[in-house]
């Protein structure tokens, strides 16, 4: 039999439970003639409360049990707690007979209630008819010992009792209890054995579950090597995908220039010679060129398409893959961290589309930021003693910018896939948090800190703390240079802001210049930065210029801050 069994195995009903039912039903059909009810009747008569002093309520159990209503509540506290009930009492007990408690419940409770305890009564027989009832309540045990209840006042033991000789009596009785001892000994038995049925359909369930379990947890980790697999094609595919971008360019850039350079000499020749056949061997050469250039052109677009389409498909794959993880997840199973990590980081491969639609090819880039080349020669940054720390370095235009000047640099970026093209072009940068990267930094190491389009992106906690470890890493004089769109444009702030879908918020220039201050920095500047082209017409000048400012004024600026 196993522990299950053994534990849920019915205990035979003793004799003196079996001689409590007996009393119990002799109380119930002599119930009228009890001297408490005659107490509580005559006291009713005369006028007065119906619960008499304790000290002469009667004390059996069958007689207590034999009352009804209110004469049952007060005969119960008078016995129990030497007192009246009182109202919630009364409401108590009257609420828990409705439900279809026992009395012999609602006794057990009161003598064993703290008051009860305290006034040191016991109703003899109590305690172990209170404990009977309780097992009632237990499932599979209890249905049996009220079945046995049940029989013993169906055969009629109060009847048997009032008639007959003493030896009759108890001869009559021997046979009934012996016939229900056996009864109660079968339902045992039959108990036993469906529990034991039970717990073998449980542990084979078990089993089941575990192969299960194991099956599911192979999958996840099938799943998970899968998908490391994707990411790292996908992020191979974006890297290709930009350098194969960048020398599309550059190979239109030259054919470009070598058009112009054909066109420059037709010119010339056309007033050289002033032939027909010169003519035409000249136009025939130049028609010659430009339909290989839009052959190139054709080619080149041809496989940026599939390129894209390669990264999209991967980064769909990728997407279900972990809609298919999360769903085993909400089952309960353990997702490897792995696979969280790479949950993490799905959507790198598409901000690295997102950011070679908008931000602009990396030459625009880098003139861009030629504005910066100045003020960091000036304060001494980029030598091997005072590098320059690029945060969210993104593709790595001022990384490479940085090299192509002879200053070195470094960068760190959270997009695994960034910073891996950063790498591809031979620069130095790592995947990581930025202020943690920060933080590790030995104090007084850096020559500048710079960040671009990065803050916009921070919750308004990191981007102070990135200003306070900038102050602890970089030497004295060295420089913090963030840029940022500038909410000051009215175009800016209320549309090209928003065309990122991971900026949080715009940030005025007056108060990111208050922050940096207020964490150490002196005399903070904001250099405002790429004015739009485009002017508002009309005569009334004063307004016109105001309107430039508002809606085509500085698209960023920069916050360039000097540590002491």
């Amino acid at each position: 039999m196993s522990e299950t069994s053994k534990k849920m195995s019915v205990a035979p009903i003793s004799t003196a439970d079996i001689t409590d039912e007996i009393w119990l039903e002799v109380a119930r059909n002599h119930a009228g003639a009890t001297p408490l009810r005659e107490a509580a009747d005559r006291a009713r008569q005369a006028g007065m409360p119906a619960v008499l002093d304790h000290s002469t309520m009667p004390t059996p159990l069958p007689s207590l049990l034999a009352l009804e209503g209110m004469p049952f509540m007060e005969a119960a506290y008078a016995t129990t707690l030497g007192r009246p009930p009182d109202e919630a009492g009364i409401a108590y007990i009257t609420a828990e007979l409705l439900k279809g408690r026992s009395k012999v419940e609602l006794l057990g409770e009161l003598e064993a209630s703290a008051e009860g305890k305290r006034s040191g009564r016991v109703i003899a027989g109590l305690r172990r008819r209170y404990l009977v009832h309780r097992v009632y309540r237990v499932p599979v045990v209890g249905p049996v010992i009220r079945l046995g209840s049940t029989v013993l006042r169906r055969t009629g033991v109060s009847r048997l009792l009032g008639s007959g000789s003493p030896s009759a009596r108890q001869q009559e009785l021997d046979t009934r209890f012996s016939g229900f001892t056996a009864t109660i000994d079968k339902t045992r038995r039959a108990l036993e054995e469906r529990v034991s049925e039970q717990q073998m359909a449980i542990d084979l369930l078990t089993r089941r579950l575990t192969t299960q379990e194991e099956t599911g947890r192979k999958a996840i980790a099938m799943q998970g090597e899968m998908l490391a697999t994707l990411s790292k094609q996908s992020a191979k595919l974006a890297q290709q995908f930009a350098s194969l971008e960048d020398s599309v360019i550059d190979s239109m850039l030259a054919l470009s220039e070598t058009v112009q350079n054909h066109q420059s000499r037709l010119t010339s020749l056309e007033g050289a010679v002033d032939t027909d056949a010169a003519r035409a061997q000249i136009e025939t050469a130049a028609g010659s060129l430009r339909l290989e250039l839009d052959g190139r052109m054709l080619a080149a677009e041809q496989i940026a398409r599939q390129n894209r389409q390669d990264v999209a498909d991967q980064q769909r794959r990728i997407g279900l893959m972990l809609n298919s993880l999360n769903a085993v997840k909400a089952m309960g199973h353990a997702i490897p961290a792995e696979v969280n990590e790479q949950d993490d980081h799905a959507l790198d491969s598409l901000y690295v589309a997102f950011e070679d639609r908008f931000r602009g090819t990396r030459r625009a880039i880098k003139d861009r930021q030629r504005v910066y080349l100045p003020r960091l020669h000036a304060a001494g940054a980029g030598t091997a003693d005072r590098a320059i720390l690029d945060i969210g370095a993104g593709r790595g235009e001022f990384l490479e910018l940085m090299r192509d000047e002879g200053l070195v640099a470094r960068g760190v970026d959270t997009n695994i896939t960034m910073a891996a093209v950063c790498r591809e072009q031979g620069l130095d940068c790592v995947e990581g948090d930025a202020l943690a990267y920060l933080a590790a930094l030995p104090p007084g190491s850096l020559g500048a800190i710079t960040g671009f389009h990065i803050i916009e992106h921070l919750p308004f906690k990191v981007m102070v703390r990135i200003m306070d470890e900038a102050l602890r890493a970089l030497a004295p004089g060295g420089l913090l240079i963030l840029e940022t769109p500038n909410p000051a444009n009215l175009l800016t702030a209320s549309r090209w802001f928003y065309l990122d879908p991971t900026h949080r918020n715009p940030l005025p220039g007056e108060m990111v210049a208050m922050i940096a201050e207020a964490r150490g920095f002196p005399n903070p500047e904001i250099v405002e930065l790429h004015p739009m082209d485009a002017r508002f017409p009309g005569s009334d000048r004063p307004l016109a210029e105001a309107l430039d400012r508002v809606f085509y004024g500085p698209q960023d600026y920069a916050l360039v801050a000097r540590k002491a």
